[in-house]
């Protein structure tokens, strides 16, 4: 068919000739829509299409102010179609050429305000769309300047915002949304403190005191005030963009704000944000059962609420989900997030998209869904797709997991502890600044953890402190971080211990077995295995109780039956702890460290393999007739690594 056209078109001499063509094409095409009897239709549309495209081509050959008028109207109802299947390209076309068709003094009469206002707006969410942050800028300068009113700007107040967010420029869109909800005349503080953070908590907690389920749910299923919507998409807006720069005050506060205006004046897609966001307050005040209730809540309450938006489906299950994991194991968390992120792609909101594949890459990376390799493949596939869209931060938050699966495989000439060289790593300092503060601590947490695998015990020893803080402030925020995440550092602190003998080790990893307590409580299938691993360690090493040898070995061997069907990475660490513990019995210890090997084959970590076969080369290397055979993975010529420090 298009190659039918492009012949067609080279029979046509190019100038005055062929736009007198599409223009009378265009004037055809407009004057039979109306033998169309129904309305919508995608026949009816196409040739509406078809006409606005044709009539726009010849734009210079329009003399007649009444037709230009007309073909405003219908650029812009074209356009929209255009959008609604994510056609942003030839939308933006039409609705530049709508836009300059008529002098302002002839657009911005009385008559044609409302509909310069949807056509300037409209324009400026498409140029958004487009990556054209300049010309969105100036279409939204123009609606701020002809705006009769608040009601004119609502709109364009998000697509000022969503602008900035997709430039990347998450505090300046978090100032512009918080000046833009005083503008409308609610209330926001100019700066979030942790005095403001409290009041908040105080003024929701009273709030919903004796509210029911029941009555939480015989709410209004929809917020009738425009200027209410409005002034809860921008505080969604900095609930966002309070993740992505780690302003936890902020996410707080604009939750838990957009939760009471949901009690207070009905529900909508961001009231149910507000649920999940008292969620997430109770779940860092250690209330695991309270944040299952509101999760559970806002996901029943969600498909009685009318969301035709796919961006607005994505933001809504990225932020529920991670508390399904509350009571739901990690693999069962995978086909929703898959549906969030094609809702996120059908609207192009690819932000909220790539998200999606960091929290699936969490709950794989957790569970035996995946083995390294294929991890890796994901993440390669994540970056080419979603890297010209300009997710930059998204895409630096994945890079130091993505390189710790490299070090992991061994697959990398990076120092295996460190996430300091390394492809990943270098693609991660080209999108983000060096003095990028909370990524540098999500960096630092991450080498804690690769150094706990590779027993590089100095570099742990050094950013203690900071890892402690970083797991107890921010991982824990995250039901899907924070079981792993607890269990790291507690594991981490213990080793600390029984190397130095500093009692502030072994108090960071009871604090962090009783969050891990807590979090088993309350029916979380993701913590029993990280508890178990934890005291049964914690017993070994800090030796609070008379647990002999035997009985240690026998709850490691039951954490390890559960690990077998959940989690690679638990069952690695439980066989390196039963290793670690039968160093001086040569039968257990080369039982043991035979499966350790068999499971880094299976996970295909082969980085860990040769650290291994390097810490233990008198065991490997032993050649009695009896002793079972170790299996080599790779030998030493095929991938050579830096020597580590061992324990």
């Amino acid at each position: 068919h298009d190659k039918i056209q492009q012949t067609v078109a080279t029979t046509v001499p190019v100038g005055d000739a062929r736009r007198w063509l599409h223009l009378s094409a265009g004037r055809i095409m407009l004057a039979s829509v109306d033998t169309f009897e129904e309305e919508g239709s995608e026949l009816k549309s196409t040739v509406k299409l078809l006409s606005a495209q044709n009539m726009t081509a010849a734009t210079a050959l329009i003399e007649s102010m009444d037709e230009k008028a007309k073909l405003v109207s219908l650029n812009l109802e074209v356009a929209k179609y255009l959008r609604s299947k994510c056609a942003f390209t030839p939308a933006v076309r039409l609705l530049r050429a709508a836009s300059t068709l008529l002098s302002p003094r002839e657009m911005w009469t009385i008559d044609r305000h409302e509909e310069a206002i949807d056509l300037f707006t409209t324009l400026a969410e498409t140029e958004t769309s487009v990556c054209e942050r300049d010309r969105c800028r100036i279409a939204v300068r123009t609606v701020m300047a002809r705006a009769k009113g608040r009601k004119d700007k609502l709109r364009v107040y998000l697509a000022d915002v969503d602008n900035f967010i997709a430039e990347d420029r998450y505090h300046d869109a978090m100032r512009t949304a918080a000046s833009y909800i005083r503008e409308l005349g609610v209330g926001y503080p100019t700066r979030v403190s942790k005095l403001t953070l409290l009041s908040e908590i105080c003024r929701t907690e009273f709030a919903m005191r004796g509210k029911s389920d029941d009555i939480l749910r015989s709410l209004p299923r929809t917020m009738e005030d425009r200027l209410m919507k409005t002034v809860m998409v921008l505080l969604n807006s900095i609930v966002v963009c309070g993740f992505w720069v780690g302003d936890y005050d902020a996410i707080f506060v604009g939750g838990l704000r957009m939760l009471r205006n949901a009690v207070k004046h009905g529900l909508s897609p961001e009231g149910l944000f507000g649920f999940g966001m008292f969620a997430l307050v109770e779940c860092v005040f250690e209330k695991y059962e309270s944040a299952k209730r509101y999760a559970k809540l806002a996901i029943s309450l969600w498909d009685e609420i009318q969301c035709e938006s796919g961006s607005l489906a994505c933001k809504f299950w990225i932020q529920i989900l991670p508390f399904t994991t509350l009571w739901r194991p990690f693999p069962e968390c995978l086909t929703d997030l898959k549906m969030a992120y094609d809702y996120g792609m059908e609207d192009g909101d690819y932000h909220n998209a790539f998200t999606c594949v960091f929290s699936s890459t969490c709950c794989s990376m957790y569970s035996k869904t995946k083995t390294l390799s294929q991890l890796v493949e994901d993440i390669e596939q994540a970056y080419e797709e979603f890297e010209p869209h300009g997710v930059n931060r998204q895409i630096a938050l994945i890079c130091p997991i993505w390189q710790s699966l490299l070090n992991l495989m061994g697959s990398e000439q990076a120092h295996p502890a460190g996430l300091e060289d390394g492809d990943a790593m270098e693609k991660f300092r080209a999108l983000i600044p060096a003095d990028e503060e909370e990524l540098d601590q999500w960096v630092c947490g991450l080498k804690c953890h690769l150094c706990y695998f590779f027993d590089h015990w100095s570099f742990i020893e050094d950013n203690f402190d900071e890892c402690e803080n970083f797991t107890f402030t921010k991982l824990c925020v995250s039901p899907v971080l924070s079981p792993h995440g607890l269990m790291m550092l507690a594991l981490s602190a213990l080793r600390m211990y029984s190397r130095t003998g500093q009692r502030r080790y072994a108090q960071c990893a009871k604090r962090a077995e009783k969050r891990l307590s807590k979090l088993d409580g309350c029916g979380c299938p993701n913590a029993a295995c990280p508890l178990l691993i934890v005291r049964t360690e914690f017993a070994r090493v800090v030796k609070t109780n008379k647990s002999t040898t035997h009985m240690l070995e026998q709850q490691f061997l039951e954490a390890l039956r559960m690990a077998k069907e959940s989690s690679w990475f638990e069952h690695y660490i439980i066989l390196e702890k039963l290793v670690t513990m039968f160093e001086q019995d040569g039968v257990r210890l080369r039982r043991y460290l035979d499966d350790l090997f068999d499971v880094c084959e299976d996970w295909e970590a082969h980085g860990l393999v040769i650290h291994l076969e390097r810490k233990y080369f008198d065991v490997v290397s032993h050649k009695s007739n009896n002793a079972p055979r170790i299996p080599r993975l790779l030998s030493h010529q095929e991938i050579v690594l830096p020597c580590v420090c061992s324990s």
